[in-house]
């Protein structure tokens, strides 16, 4: 056989082993992603000590992404026990640091959690993008072919509801600044493709169709975003994007729409249809980036008094998981694929509570060190660049090694090398204070 052969043989083997996908509970997905709230917990009370400053940036890498790695691949069947044991570990320094100081916190770094919620969710889809193509990463947290819940599902919409977070306007801003936002998203959306085709990396077409992918869904989701803001300025976004979700869900379900965005069945001659995923679940991601608007209006509107902003969420979020429960109980399931109501509403509802999670956290210390961990704020002054990397990185990987038939020591290998490199080395040499 020859290298052409064999190249077209294991892109049709690795098309077939991350299709058809089930995932896994919404609990589990939780558990999984608590990861992040008790390692933040951890980070807030080890960098208290003087062992930190020498090298902040290797403590940060070791408690803050090394056990979300941990978590998403050998100690994935162990998630339960792997939060416990590193709440336990926060649980002692906390009650060392209660007896080391009593000094309240003065709040002159507001808002760090938004930093670390942000600087979270790009860690995590910088390493899933990769590791996701190694068979050490659960097949139950890969994304779902059409309908199920798992990690992977969940961060397209977790990435979707940040964007909403800090998109909020208190000015119009000129369409030329709208051009200069969208544009380069949709130009890397087209030269994806373009490399996709070119070098015949394989794909799994059924996520956003032939020509789409997620840099086209989130170019246009700015536009979108921006001109709900100029026609209703005042609007209650929840309101809003419930209310677009319910319409969305009912033509999914009420009208040919739905069958028609999941079928097998493309028409060659119809750029619609061979992109139909891409176009039909676009409405369900703009209701999850309102989702986040409204989040970020109570955030920023009322930062002053903490209890009405931890008051405001936690009923969002209650509110949302019961909807979310309610409609489970009916037999409905969630659809990134749709992005139908079952998808937008789980995503809204873990975001929010992760995002209180970690405004309590900060909002709880009890000294008056900054409350961002240094490699976090690098990386999320950085994000775009860093995801572009990551996306060079996971081609570039993917084309040299058959990574499907990789060792457990291998794929660790290559998966810690990748993380030192794209949140360690590359963080660290972009920052400030880099020599």
């Amino acid at each position: 056989m020859g290298r052409s052969e064999a190249w077209h043989a294991y892109k049709h083997d690795k098309e077939a082993w991350v299709a058809g996908q089930k995932g896994t509970s919404i609990v589990y997905i939780n558990a999984v992603s608590a990861t992040s709230l008790v390692s933040y917990a951890l980070w807030i009370y080890v960098r208290t000590y003087g062992v930190y400053a020498w090298m902040p940036y290797v403590w940060d890498f070791g408690i803050l992404i090394m056990p979300l790695m941990l978590a998403c691949t050998i100690l994935a069947d162990r998630a339960y026990s792997l939060v416990a044991l590193m709440l336990i570990f926060a649980v002692a320094f906390a009650r060392l640091h209660t007896k080391k100081t009593s000094q309240p916190p003065s709040g002159s770094h507001p808002r760090s959690y938004i930093t670390v919620y942000r600087a979270y969710l790009m860690v995590l889809t910088i390493f899933c993008i990769l590791a996701v193509d190694f068979p050490i990463f659960p097949r139950f947290l890969a994304k779902c072919e059409t309908w199920g819940t798992s990690l992977m599902d969940l961060g397209v919409g977790s990435f979707t509801f940040s964007h909403g977070l800090v998109s909020l306007r208190t000015t119009r801003s000129s369409w030329s600044r709208l051009a200069r936002r969208t544009m380069p998203l949709l130009i890397l959306g087209a030269m994806r493709i373009l490399l996709v085709k070119r070098t015949k990396y394989p794909e799994h077409v059924s996520e956003y169709g032939v020509h789409w992918n997620f840099f086209i869904t989130m170019g246009l989701l700015l536009p979108s975003i921006d001109l709900v803001q100029r026609a209703w300025p005042s609007a209650p976004w929840a309101v809003v994007a419930l209310c677009a979700s319910i319409l969305h869900g009912g033509l999914l379900v009420y009208t040919p729409l739905g069958a028609w965005s999941v079928s097998d069945v493309r028409d060659s001659a119809s750029w619609v249809s061979l992109n139909k995923e891409g176009m039909t679940s676009l409405p369900g991601y703009v209701c999850i980036a309102l989702f986040g608007l409204d989040v970020g209006r109570v955030i920023f509107t009322a930062s002053e008094d903490r209890r009405r902003v931890h008051r405001s969420l936690l009923v969002r979020a209650v509110a949302l998981w019961a909807f979310l429960i309610c409609l489970r109980l009916m037999g409905l399931q969630a659809s990134r694929r749709m992005a139908n109501m079952l998808y937008v509403l789980w995503c809204a509802a873990f975001n929010v509570s992760f995002l209180l999670g970690f405004m309590l956290l900060e909002h709880g210390r009890s000294d008056d060190l900054s409350a961002t961990p240094p490699l976090f704020e690098t990386i999320n002054r950085h994000s775009l660049l860093l995801f572009l990397l990551s996306n060079l990185a996971t081609g570039v990987v993917n084309l040299l090694v058959s990574t499907m038939y990789a060792s457990v020591t291998t794929s660790m290998t290559y998966l810690f090398l990748y993380m030192l490199a794209m949140c360690g080395l590359v963080p660290a040499g972009l920052s400030p204070t880099a020599a």
